[in-house]
C-alpha cells in the first residue's frame, strides 16, 4: 500500500482499479465489473465474494467480525468492505484524497465514497483460492481495526464528510 498513492498518480484513464496480487479475482469477472461500472456511471463499484470457503475459519471470521462492526458504527449498507475489486472514477480519486497507508483504504475508500455522496456498486464475483501465500488476517487484526474504526469515527462530521 505505501506504493498505491503515487501508482494511481501516475494512472492516465478516467478509471481506475484496486485488484490483489494473489490473484484471486478471475480475469473474466474484474472485466464484467469493469463494464458494470462504466455501463452504470458509478463512482465507486466494489466487489463481493460470492464465496469465503478457501479462506480459512480464522479468516472469515475475522471478516464477519469487520463487516458488522462497520456496518453499525457508520452505516453501512454494503457487504464485504475489504473485497476487491474496487473501480472508482479519476474524480472521486482527487475528491477523496485517500489518507489510509494499510489495510484500511478498503475502508476509507467506502466511507468517503459515502461522505461525498458517490454514486456506489456492487458486484457479486467468484474469489478463487490463492495461488501463493496466505492470509496475514488474524484475530489480533480486530484491535488494530478498532482503532482505526474509533479514529475515522472521531473524524466524521455532521455533514458526513471527514476533518
Amino acid at each position: 500500500l505505501p506504493h498505491f498513492d503515487r501508482a494511481v498518480r501516475q494512472a492516465r484513464g478516467e478509471t481506475m482499479v484496486i485488484v490483489r496480487g494473489e490473484h484471486q479475482e478471475k480475469p473474466a469477472d474484474v472485466a464484467r465489473m469493469y463494464a458494470f461500472h462504466r455501463a452504470e456511471g458509478h463512482d465507486v463499484s466494489k466487489g463481493v465474494r460470492s464465496t469465503r470457503a478457501h479462506d480459512g475459519l480464522q479468516r472469515i471470521v475475522v471478516s464477519r467480525i469487520f463487516n458488522a462492526l462497520f456496518k453499525r458504527v457508520f452505516h453501512m449498507p454494503f457487504r464485504d468492505i475489504n473485497a476487491a475489486p474496487k473501480f472508482f472514477s479519476r474524480r472521486f480519486y482527487e475528491q477523496a484524497r485517500l489518507e489510509s497507508l494499510d489495510w484500511f483504504l478498503d475502508a476509507e475508500i467506502m466511507l468517503k465514497a459515502m461522505a461525498l455522496d458517490c454514486k456506489i456498486g456492487e458486484m457479486e464475483i467468484e474469489y478463487l483460492p490463492r495461488r501463493s501465500g496466505k492470509s496475514t488476517v488474524r484475530f489480533r487484526h480486530i484491535h488494530e481495526f478498532i482503532r482505526n474504526m474509533a479514529r475515522w469515527r472521531a473524524r466524521k462530521t455532521h455533514d458526513g464528510h471527514f476533518l
